[in-house]
């Protein structure tokens, strides 16, 4: 049964006619077609038949009678079919009717997750808490919300207390292993995520999560083991291949790195991180005009303007004789450089291009000029560079950032 109506349904008979147990624990009497309009309309909302739900509450709603439980309906209804703006001005309304109930407030923060709003889905979530202090789910949801908001300690917090309430479901160990894990607790992370392995084996998300975790703490073939689970599970998991390609780079299997890169991009990955890599290894084999396309989409996709996709396209520019091109590509890797303040992707791209001066194909006055530019950017920039626990914790925080919409705060 959906959130809410586990807690509300309750009939009984009382002298001819239906009473309803009310949210409040008092009873109100109702006509039997009332009563058969609310039930149809619950029935029809567990069958997620949620068009016919939403019709159902309404008649409900317009009979004056059960209209705080009808509201809380239709607004599961209309969040099943994803017009949250109207699922949030009904539960809006209910609250309204019964300011003390914690369910309205829970289920809004639920509305404002898939919404992407995070603070409003957390200030909500801790209302229901004040209201109900030891409701171990409260706690599980604003823990995922303060993940989304990159509150890593708030979220640890409660879903610590979330699993000393009781509560045992995957994701929550999941979380919390997700809140360790933006913590630097990798051990910890490690076993919460083992846990809720322990819980459900054919996680295939939890065996990438923690694959990843094994190549943070720089245990490979762990990784290695975990990435090859999930892909038996899920063949066609894209998020799996890009980090199994991770851990060959990490071993030197460049083959079968390229490959899985290969193969995650067939399949439809846009990942920024395999699209800058499998540019790379095309690169490397010598492959310079496929290397071209694979970095064009890099640059077509990446929203954030990252310099180190424009440094990689004017080293594969200068490579095929574009000398012109690949100084624009450079410059405006050099602008992007500047934004992000990191003088780790200009040092990087300095080494790629004193690589390059061995190819007597390419002309070693544009390489000095550009190096020159290159240097001079570099010592205004604080040298930080990508080492693997900035690409530990960029893959955690995009993992963070997304527990919120998946998450829902079913009753215990």
């Amino acid at each position: 049964m959906h959130l809410i109506f586990a807690s509300f349904v309750a009939f009984t008979i009382c002298a001819g006619s239906y009473c309803v147990a009310k949210a409040d624990g008092s009873f109100s009497r109702q006509s039997r077609g009332d009563v058969e309009v609310f039930q149809r309309a619950v029935s029809a909302l567990d069958a997620n038949q949620y068009e016919s739900a939403a019709s159902l509450f309404s008649d409900s709603i317009n009979s004056g009678d059960r209209t705080y439980e009808s509201l809380l309906g239709r607004s599961n209804a209309y969040t099943g079919l994803k017009e949250y703006g109207k699922a949030l001005v009904d539960v809006t309304r209910a609250i309204d009717l019964n300011p003390q109930n914690p369910y309205g407030y829970i289920f809004r923060a639920s509305i404002y997750g898939k919404l992407n709003q995070v603070k409003e889905a957390i200030a909500d979530a801790t209302r229901a808490i004040s209201l109900n202090p030891d409701k171990a789910s409260y706690y599980r949801y604003r823990g995922a919300a303060y993940l989304a908001a990159d509150q890593p300690i708030n979220a640890l917090n409660d879903l610590t207390k979330a699993i000393e309430l009781g509560e045992r479901e995957a994701a929550v160990y999941e979380n919390r292993g997700l809140a360790n894990a933006r913590l630097t607790r990798y051990h910890d992370a490690v076993i919460d995520l083992s846990h809720a392995l322990d819980l459900d084996s054919h996680s295939v998300g939890v065996l990438i999560q923690r694959g990843t975790l094994f190549m943070c703490l720089g245990d490979v073939q762990k990784a290695l083991n975990d990435f090859n689970d999930a892909l038996k599970q899920t063949p066609d998991a894209r998020e799996a291949l890009g980090r199994r390609a991770w851990a060959y780079l990490e071993i030197h299997d460049n083959k079968a790195a390229l490959e899985d890169l290969k193969q995650a991009v067939r399949k439809g990955s846009n990942d920024s991180w395999i699209l800058l890599n499998l540019g790379y290894e095309l690169f490397r084999e010598g492959h310079f005009l496929e290397a071209l396309e694979v970095n064009q989409k890099l640059v077509d996709n990446d929203k954030l303007q990252n310099s180190e996709a424009y440094f990689q396209r004017g080293l594969f520019l200068l490579s095929t004789g574009k000398t012109g091109k690949a100084q624009e590509a450079y410059n405006q890797g050099v602008r992007l450089a500047k934004n992000e303040g990191n003088g780790g992707v200009v040092q990087d791209a300095i080494e790629e291009l004193k690589q390059l001066l061995e190819n007597k194909k390419v002309s070693v006055d544009i390489i000095q000029k550009i190096l020159k530019r290159l240097e001079e950017t570099k010592l205004s920039l604080t040298h930080r560079g990508n080492t693997g626990a900035d690409q530990c914790q960029s893959l955690f925080v995009r993992v963070s950032k997304s527990r919120l919409s998946n998450s829902n705060p079913q009753q215990d």
